[in-house]
């Protein structure tokens, strides 16, 4: 359990460290004139799938905490019962988390 917990950390710290240099590049290009409107709402609906990407993120590792919980207090079978869930979370918010910030797709 513990070491489950450890490894899921460094996982989430190893996100972030992964994600903090691209973030740092983004922020050294030169920013596009915001005279319009339309640029400041597109500069900033840019970072609404970052976030909803996080915050699936964090939902998904709390399902699998909730699970590994549930584990420990019934006979088992949690984690994996909750897979699909916090599984289709956890896929859903890398792909938005790390797909916005490397700027793939829409």
């Amino acid at each position: 359990m513990k070491r489950t917990i450890v490894l899921t950390l460094i996982g989430i710290i190893g996100l972030g460290m992964l994600a903090s240099p691209l973030l740092a590049q983004y922020q050294e290009q030169p920013q596009p004139s915001l005279s319009s409107s339309f640029d400041a709402a597109s500069s900033i609906l840019r970072f609404i799938p970052i976030i909803i990407g996080w915050f699936l993120l964090m939902f998904a590792l709390t399902l699998f905490l909730i699970g590994l919980r549930l584990d420990q207090t019934t006979k088992g079978g949690w984690t994996v019962a909750l897979l699909p869930l916090w599984g289709s979370f956890l896929v859903v918010g890398l792909l938005m988390f790390i797909g916005s910030i490397l700027r793939i797709g829409g």
